[in-house]
């Protein structure tokens, strides 16, 4: 019965010890990417992306003022149409009493 007991800790140990090796692998492989992309991503270079991400959106910034601009011209015209093409039929229907 001791026999026994003693193979199936074996196993048991030698399974723990394989998952703790795969895990402490895992575990290696995420420490050595974030080393990695600590070394790729120097202040300079964060710094430089950042500026060109702020010139991207500030260009984007002033694209969409000018098509706000431009729809509110063309609201406008529209609007002022309506308004002249009402006052016509307003007129043409006093007429026709």
């Amino acid at each position: 019965m001791n026999k026994k007991i003693a193979k199936f800790k074996k196993k048991a140990k030698k399974k723990f010890e394989k998952l703790k090796k795969k895990l402490k692998k895992k575990i290696g492989k995420v420490f050595t990417k974030a080393r990695k992309l600590k070394n790729n991503l120097s202040k300079w270079r964060l710094v430089k992306k950042i500026k060109k991400a702020a010139k991207s959106r500030h260009g984007n910034e002033k694209s969409c003022e000018k098509t706000v601009q431009a729809v509110k011209k063309a609201t406008k015209t529209v609007v002022k149409q309506t308004k002249a093409a009402a006052k016509t039929i307003k007129k043409s229907s006093c007429f026709c009493r």
